[in-house]
């Protein structure tokens, strides 16, 4: 079987999108702050504008 590179920062093109798979990763991160940081970094390379700052992620997942 031939597998292929993939990206999911070439799959984030709106904020809102970027806003979905954060909120899925921390659903499924169990509190692992380092997948969740991961995650936000992929929005960061996705090449859009606009992203969730940390603010908006540490508020997304419950981390004051």
């Amino acid at each position: 079987m031939k597998t292929s590179h993939y990206d999911v920062a070439d799959h984030l093109r709106t904020s809102d999108e970027m806003e979905i798979y954060l909120e899925a990763c921390i659903e499924v991160a169990e509190g692992d702050s380092a997948f969740i940081e991961k995650a936000n970094g992929y929005c960061s390379c996705s090449g859009q504008a606009t992203y969730p700052d940390s603010e908006g992620v540490d508020a997304l997942a419950g981390v004051n």
